[in-house]
């Protein structure tokens, strides 16, 4: 196992645990089985730019945070957005208006 696959592989799972999928959903959003995913939490596979690409596709996220552990900040708000249902992208459009004119008042 190589230490890049291994720190990839971490990287892939929390991503599919914060979006709060199985394997098996995930797998099936990417393309890939269940177990090939299984393979990559674990580093014991590496994967082609196709899956690579699914991975990102699926979480809405930037091909950096998987490959780098890269995470900016707007990755990081996309990706939070994007989780969210009408009702709770209203609200935090709210809670950011409403940061946004506080800081203009002060």
């Amino acid at each position: 196992m190589k230490e890049i696959d291994l720190q990839i592989g971490y990287r892939v799972r929390d991503l599919r645990e914060q979006l709060n999928y199985s394997r098996e959903k995930f797998a099936e959003f990417i393309g890939i089985s269940p177990d090939f995913l299984s393979n990559i939490e674990n580093g014991k596979n590496s994967f082609t730019v196709n899956v690579l690409k699914g991975i990102c596709k699926s979480s809405n996220i930037n091909s950096d945070f998987i490959l780098f552990g890269i995470n900016n900040k707007t990755d990081q708000c996309t990706f939070l957005l994007n989780q969210m249902d009408d009702y709770q992208l209203k609200l935090a459009f709210g809670i950011i208006n409403v940061i946004l004119k506080e800081n203009k008042v002060t």
